[in-house]
């Protein structure tokens, strides 16, 4: 298999195939790579979002933490 990403600078591109695709049918495709487009709005989420936890020193995302959900504490309005 032969992948090639590539920027053109003229109409024509050349590509050397192995000796192992001759005689055999093989296909080409070109198409255009489009860059993700990127919200402004969504960026400055995550840097808010950034900035909030930058405050809370020591707050993760780890599941694998030691809290325990007891559901008895949870229901005593006591």
């Amino acid at each position: 298999m032969i992948r090639r990403i590539i920027i053109p600078k003229k109409k024509t591109y050349t590509l050397e195939i192995p000796e192992s695709f001759i005689g055999k049918k093989i296909e080409l495709i070109a198409f255009e790579i489009k860059e993700p487009e990127t919200d402004p709005s969504l960026a400055k989420e995550v840097t808010a979002i950034g900035s909030l936890f930058a405050k809370f020193d020591g707050l993760t995302f780890d599941s694998k933490g030691t809290y325990f959900f007891s559901r008895e504490e949870a229901t005593d309005y006591e």
